[in-house]
């Protein structure tokens, strides 16, 4: 069985807690391995939100079609099933 993390997204770049932190099992009849998400560190949180809130600008220029056919991709690319 193999074990993915689902990392924290900041910056553009993936973000891992150490294996010990992550408590927060995902299981899945559905799915051949197993996933885990983590939660943050106060630090992480902020850095986070900053993120976020940097690119909140551009996103909300994106336009609704855009917008949709890139959550679709996130969609498709965080499920293997699909």
């Amino acid at each position: 069985v193999t074990t993915t993390a689902i990392p924290l997204i900041i910056h553009g770049k993936d973000v891992l807690i150490s294996n010990s932190d992550r408590k927060h099992p995902i299981t899945s009849t559905s799915a051949p391995h197993l996933k885990s998400f983590q939660g943050a560190t106060p630090d992480l949180a902020i850095q986070a939100v900053e993120s976020c809130a940097s690119a909140f600008p551009t996103w909300s220029q994106t336009p609704p079609e855009e917008r949709r056919r890139l959550l679709l991709n996130l969609a498709k690319a965080s499920n293997p099933i699909h």
